[in-house]
């Protein structure tokens, strides 16, 4: 995956892809951000995420899952961010470990 910032108009970009080796399906994910002033001491993040899956599991009628299973990796996302911008431990189980 690849990180981008710009730092003018508080935003970024991770764009990534992969490919399962066991079906030979692809999947390219983009997630941007971007922040924009609530208030004086508080912050609203918006986060994009919009993928392209190919290959037998996009074949074979999986979509709807395929959905179910972005929807909550995002959701996964958002809660570990809002974690990590509180300050709080991220040791259970929903966390993402992003190093």
């Amino acid at each position: 995956a690849t990180l981008a910032y710009d730092d003018t108009t508080r935003s970024g970009r991770v764009t990534g892809s992969g490919r399962d080796t066991a079906s030979g399906t692809r999947l390219q994910a983009n997630a941007a951000f971007r922040l924009t002033e609530k208030g004086p001491a508080a912050s609203d993040i918006v986060i994009d995420v919009t993928y392209a899956l190919k290959g037998p599991l996009a074949q074979f009628g999986r979509g709807p899952i395929v959905r179910v299973f972005a929807a909550e990796l995002s959701a996964m996302v958002a809660r570990n961010l809002e974690a990590r911008l509180r300050g709080e431990d991220l040791a259970n189980g929903d966390a993402i470990r992003t190093g």
